[in-house]
């Protein structure tokens, strides 16, 4: 007998704007959402049970909303069991805590989180529920299929390819844009899901574990000074085409043989470099402010020297990590990670902010056992983190141990020194990857120096585009009102349901600027906006903006 379960959450319409209240969250009931990607989890959870394959599937929320309960039974939901924490009270060792106490069967369990998972936005949820099940978790699930033999083959989202993976229970699945097939409930389910069961929780162990993030304090974000500097089209147009023409690099590589391999016996500031990352000038100069701070050795994690910053400009060690020829799941590069870190005394991991950083840090850190912290930033000296698409900046407590972070941008840290120490780390329960498709997409958004996202005002001039990229050595990207129109693939899609980039040069044709879409680039070095609105978001945050047709500026590179 096989039962599914569904970590579902809810939270305010990102579209509205979020002020916090006594350092809490006070969220309108009437612009409350279920998280699109829990409610993914729903659609998929309910399909694989009328298959054949599940006997039921239980909702778990420790804050949503009953209206939302309701509307997951009449998608199909079997029952739900709830509780009513605050949404900063809900950290991921309570989740696990709880699902753990109310899910005995856990051998002959499926359990589905949405991407963006429970707490806020810092994707541990999963790889923490995994570690504590010491069972698999495949990330970004966006194709199902059940086998003759009882098992699933779970297809997955990667830059490198699809990888198909074969689960059986227990095991943890995260979703993905691309899994939704939406379900609306008839009125016959709405009242059928009246009488489904609802369990309330008495009391949940509210006591955060000791490497969750817990808040201090929640403020908004100030607002943008950034003066947008208005360019004729003409001027644009040059400005792109100086850029693809200037590939000189800040730094270019020198001999590292001197520089591997730190001491052991002090205190070490890792920096997770991926293979197509490009090492900005500020990022580095950030790196090197924090290793003084702190009186640590700033170290580079690499599988790519070629990658590394002038020997000639910084100090700096390296710890080489093997390349791998063929795709590795995230549990095994979590593995190689922390095999390398154990020998050292660890202050903080860091890498680039990119979905797959997310991934694989908070799969490291459900190892360890040590703090997360997605978006991060310094707020008056403190540590905290962007949340809910930028719009509010968490304050947390300090950190009792040696964290892991992705980076917000790439201004000045000024930050407590964390203790260092000898991370050690459970085995993380490896994934079994059935086959392997590889993409044909050479540079993804991520690693691109320049990106040409199309939006809304760029589709009757898309065609241009692909050409245009191939030319200038540009990646194209896209918001989701193009890829959710079938023109791209989901694999372009710029901001927080798809790829979160820092190019040199982000080109944003006819995108309005919603929030989701900023939270994804918002941090590129510079971005240029074209529109016919005056008043689009997307000026509040352009380095330069010209008022205009997308024809028009693609016009200027015929001939």
């Amino acid at each position: 007998m096989k039962h599914i379960c569904v970590l579902a959450a809810t939270a305010q319409n990102s579209e509205e704007r979020l002020f916090p209240q006594k350092n809490t969250l006070v969220f309108d009931p009437t612009t409350r959402l279920l998280n699109d990607f829990d409610l993914i989890g729903v659609e998929a959870a309910v399909r694989l049970m009328e298959s054949g394959y599940a006997d039921d599937v239980t909702v778990f929320s420790l804050n949503a909303d009953r209206t939302f309960i309701h509307k997951a039974l009449a998608m199909g939901a079997s029952r739900a069991i709830i509780a009513d924490l605050p949404d900063v009270a809900l950290t991921t060792g309570i989740v696990v805590r709880e699902v753990l106490k109310n899910f005995p069967e856990i051998d002959d369990t499926l359990f589905i989180c949405g991407k963006l998972n429970v707490n806020f936005e810092s994707s541990q949820t999963a790889q923490r529920l995994a570690q504590a099940l010491a069972c698999p978790c495949i990330p970004l699930a966006h194709r199902i299929e059940t086998t003759a033999t009882d098992d699933l083959l779970v297809f997955c989202e990667d830059d490198e390819g699809i990888p198909c993976y074969r689960v059986h229970t227990p095991a943890v699945l995260t979703t993905d844009l691309r899994l939704a097939e939406p379900r609306f409930p008839s009125l016959p389910a709405i009242m059928k899901a009246k009488r489904k069961p609802i369990i309330t929780l008495e009391s949940v162990e509210s006591h955060p574990d000791p490497w969750d993030m817990r808040t201090l304090d929640l403020c908004p974000t100030p607002q943008n000074t950034r003066a947008c500097q208005w360019l004729s089209i003409q001027d644009a147009a040059q400005l792109l085409l100086n850029t693809a023409g200037n590939t000189s690099s800040q730094y270019t590589h020198t001999s590292t043989a001197a520089h591997l391999y730190p001491d052991a016996t002090s205190p070490l500031l890792a920096y997770l470099l991926a293979p197509n990352e490009r090492l900005s000038g500020k990022r580095l100069d950030q790196l090197q402010h924090l290793a003084t701070t702190w009186h640590a050795q700033l170290t580079f994690l690499t599988s790519n020297p070629m990658g590394l910053p002038d020997a000639q400009n910084c100090d700096f060690y390296v710890i080489p990590l093997t390349p791998h020829t063929t795709f590795q799941p995230i549990s095994s590069h979590a593995q190689t990670i922390l095999q390398c870190l154990a020998s050292y005394k660890l202050t903080a991991l860091m890498a680039a902010h990119t979905p797959l950083n997310l991934r694989l840090l908070a799969a490291v850190a459900s190892g360890a056992h040590i703090p997360f912290v997605p978006n991060l930033i310094a707020q008056h000296g403190n540590i905290a983190r962007m949340i809910c698409a930028a719009q509010l900046i968490e304050t947390l407590h300090p950190v009792s141990s040696p964290f892991l972070a992705t980076l917000y941008d790439t201004s000045p840290l000024s930050l407590p020194t964390p203790p260092a120490d000898h991370i050690t780390a459970t085995p993380i329960p490896q994934t079994t990857l059935d086959h392997f498709s590889p993409t044909d997409n050479a540079c993804t958004p991520e690693s691109a120096r320049i990106i040409l996202s199309a939006g809304r005002g760029a589709i009757p001039a898309f065609s241009l585009l692909p050409p245009l990229c191939d030319r200038l050595h540009a990646t194209l990207g896209a918001s989701r009102v193009v890829v959710d129109a079938g023109i791209i693939d989901n694999a372009h899609q710029i901001g927080l349901t798809g790829h979160t980039v820092t190019p040199q040069l982000y080109v944003a044709l006819g995108i309005s600027g919603a929030i989701q879409h900023l939270a994804g680039m918002r941090n590129a070095s510079n971005i240029l906006a074209i529109n016919t609105d005056k008043n689009a978001p997307i000026f509040d945050i352009a380095h330069y903006g010209v008022l205009g047709r997308v024809e028009d500026f693609l016009a200027c590179f015929n001939g």
